[in-house]
């Protein structure tokens, strides 16, 4: 296995470089006191062998991990769709639809590893046998979790898990479930927060904290081999970018961030992420949860910087009106970002459409190129001079264009509006 080293910065580097047990469901968790023989006897998950014809295929991928929430909440909101996926929404008349629909659990720790895998056979041909079946299949997603991570977890029972999330290892091991081309569904239970594998979060550098970064971060994976293929996968996602605020925060930037970076990586598996539920889950994790490294996410405050701040250019170009004040500004935003930790930085550019608001959607097209333009000039010559006044953390430049608030309620230019619009936005 190969890991993404370099963050965000790095990634650029190297894609540059490569051109880039029947349990039906239960209602509620509940510690049960058993004993350790019957411990196994719950917890005696396993595969069984694939039916020779399958319509369908599910996997889960469960990472009930101790900077998430009570991960229980996770299964009962997913729950009626992976048990829809089987069959189970199928009226009694199309239920034989549903037989020799597969479904496969993976877990998703420091080792990932698939945790059984089942498939409805019914033991007869009614409704009732079938359903039975569907039931059957599905329990294994609930148990799974709670011989894991939950309340049927014992020190020597059939899932030991080991320290760490690994979930593009599991995403693989996903992949290799779905054989068919049928209907193909992935669940995904997880707060996207990586930990062993190709890319450690915890590790300087290694979370994306803005798009630029999350886009770079998934580009050296791919350029390295370390995304598989998902193809005509479709992927369902709870608790993505959810923690527990405890032992691990997360700004909504920074949560923001992290579903970005892990859509760009579906979108290079060829996968179809069909839906993010961000704030699925509640409550602690459970006291058995799988524990994984925690870290701080440093993020910066936006800042505006306008001609007063002496980020002022010459009329159409990306040439400052005064040097020697932009330096000193440059300076300034290179110190406040490196004393707080901050090692990314997004520089962006707005401009005025600098005419009446009837005259600007006439022209709009092409006032807008060009300011689209002229801003990502302004930003990128901002963003040298803080590079050059020592800023060590990786920078990224872009034009944000018309800004689209310099007129009065009647629609008529206002210098003060506008000097408000000409500026640029400084932020990780």
């Amino acid at each position: 296995m190969k890991k993404l080293k370099y963050g965000a910065a790095g990634a650029a580097a190297l894609v540059l470089t490569l051109l880039l047990s029947s349990c039906a469901p239960e209602t509620k968790e509940a510690d049960m006191d058993v004993s350790q023989e019957d411990s196994r006897t719950y917890c005696e998950l396993n595969v069984q062998k694939s039916p020779v014809s399958i319509p369908a295929q599910t996997v889960a991928i469960l990472a009930p991990t101790d900077n998430f929430v009570d991960f229980l909440t996770l299964v009962t909101r997913s729950e009626t769709e992976v048990i829809n996926s089987l069959g189970g929404n199928l009226p009694d008349s199309q239920l034989e639809e549903s037989i020799g629909r597969e479904f496969s659990v993976v877990l998703a720790d420091g080792r990932p590893r698939m945790l059984a895998k089942r498939s409805v056979q019914p033991l007869g041909e009614s409704a009732y046998d079938i359903r039975d079946a569907v039931n059957g299949t599905f329990g294994i997603f609930r148990q799974a979790n709670k011989c894991a991570a939950g309340g049927l977890k014992r020190p020597d029972d059939q899932v030991e898990t080991k320290e760490g999330s690994n979930i593009l290892k599991a995403l693989s091991i996903a992949a290799d479930q779905l054989t068919i081309d049928g209907p193909k569904k992935i669940f995904i239970l997880s707060n996207g927060i990586q930990t062993e594998g190709a890319i450690e979060m915890q590790e300087k550098g290694m979370f994306p904290k803005s798009d630029s970064s999350a886009k770079l971060l998934a580009q050296g994976l791919n350029a390295i081999g370390e995304i598989p293929d998902l193809q005509g996968a479709e992927v369902y996602w709870y608790g993505l970018g959810q923690v527990d605020g405890v032992n691990q925060e997360l700004s909504e930037k920074s949560a923001k961030s992290l579903e970005s970076f892990w859509r760009q990586v579906i979108t290079y598996a060829n996968g179809d992420l069909k839906e993010v539920c961000a704030q699925c889950g509640a409550g602690d994790p459970h006291r058995l949860a799988i524990p994984v490294p925690t870290f701080e996410v440093k993020t910066c405050t936006l800042i505006k910087l306008y001609e007063e701040d002496g980020v002022e250019f010459l009329p159409d170009s990306a040439t400052f009106k005064n040097l020697s004040k932009a330096k000193a500004t440059a300076k300034n935003m290179s110190t406040q970002f490196q004393s707080k930790g901050c090692d990314e930085m997004t520089v962006t550019g707005f401009a005025a459409a600098g005419v009446d608001k009837v005259d600007y959607q006439k022209g709009k097209t092409k006032i807008d190129s060009t300011n689209k333009k002229l801003t990502k000039k302004r930003a990128a010559a901002f963003a040298s001079l803080v590079r050059a006044a020592g800023y060590k953390g990786s920078i990224s430049s872009a034009g944000a264009g018309t800004c689209g608030t310099e007129w009065t309620g009647a629609g008529i230019v206002d210098k003060d509006l506008q000097r408000m619009c000409r500026r640029v936005e400084v932020s990780n």
